[in-house]
């Protein structure tokens, strides 16, 4: 027997299919903002304070282990999202080939489109390089640069 030929199962599978699309969604968009929230968070942190860079100038191994694990999140960023966002187009498909009847805007709300996670990856990509580089220009600073207590010392 066809589980799909009884028109009660359809609906069923129609409605666990259509809850695997709003878990995906909302796992690819708690992905997205947190990852943004963390690095303008780090960013943040480098920026403002004169204690963190001295500190990262000063331990070699500290400022190793940031660059390397900065570039290591970045890849896994990148592998986890599109994990996430594949996971969430072949949802997308299944509710749009077995839901035939499944209203347009409902379907549409619980999407996550093809070119999404690409924009994120390309947004975030450029935070991250931001920070790689900050803290590989802190690492690399002069002493009397990285003590420095306000950017606008410098500018003098």
């Amino acid at each position: 027997m066809d589980i799909v030929a009884n028109p009660e199962n359809v609906i069923e599978i129609c409605k666990i299919a259509l809850d695997a699309m709003k878990a995906a969604k909302s796992d690819y968009i708690n992905t997205v903002y947190s990852m943004i929230a963390s690095l303008i968070v780090a960013i943040g942190w480098v920026l403002t304070s004169a204690e963190a860079r001295k500190f990262i100038n000063e331990h070699k191994l500290v400022w190793k282990a940031l660059l390397f694990g900065s570039a290591f999140m970045w890849l896994f960023h990148i592998v986890n999202l599109t994990g996430i966002a594949d996971r969430a187009i072949n949802a997308a498909t299944y509710v749009n080939n077995a839901c035939s009847g499944l209203s347009e805007s409902v379907f549409a709300v619980y999407q996550v489109l093809w070119w999404w996670p690409w924009a994120s990856i390309a947004f975030n990509s450029v935070l991250f390089s931001g920070f790689i580089l900050m803290v590989y220009i802190i690492g690399n600073a002069k002493e009397s640069r990285v003590n420095a207590s306000k950017a606008g010392e410098q500018c003098n």
